[in-house]
């Protein structure tokens, strides 16, 4: 691995422990396997610090650990604290591929939302976050 490719992984790495240790809006779960580091799933927007309103552009962008591709099959979205999941509605609305997801919605009902997007790539290493969002009214 390249110098490079491995400090952009410590850095995700760091920035992922932070979201986790913090306790910030977002929590991330990386499932490193013998075989070297787990995908990263990166959340450029919306951006959770504060409410929500009006329309919403979701984009997500999931990073291959080295040059092992994301399985497409593998990624899951799924909503709430029973994790029921959302991954089929969630087509309907946005583009999901190995790449990420991203979508534009007119709007999210009110309220406080957590979702979780699970990936894998084909070496079955699986990495997981946890985005907690409000929508104002």
């Amino acid at each position: 691995m390249n110098w490079r490719r491995e400090f952009l992984l410590a850095l995700a790495c760091a920035a992922i422990t932070t979201f986790t240790q913090t306790g910030d809006a977002k929590e991330a779960g990386i499932e490193a396997t013998k075989d070297g580091p787990a995908p990263l799933i990166v959340i450029h927007s919306p951006e959770t610090s504060a409410p929500i309103s009006g329309p919403v552009r979701i984009e997500v962008t999931f990073v291959p650990a080295g040059n092992v591709p994301i399985d497409p099959a593998s990624i899951k979205v799924s909503y709430g604290v029973l994790g029921i999941d959302i991954t089929e509605r969630v087509r309907r609305y946005a583009t999901i591929s190995a790449q990420g997801i991203t979508a534009e919605l007119p709007s999210m009902p009110k309220g406080k939302h957590t979702f979780e997007i699970r990936i894998s790539d084909v070496q079955k290493r699986s990495s997981h976050i946890r985005v907690r969002c409000e929508v104002a009214g």
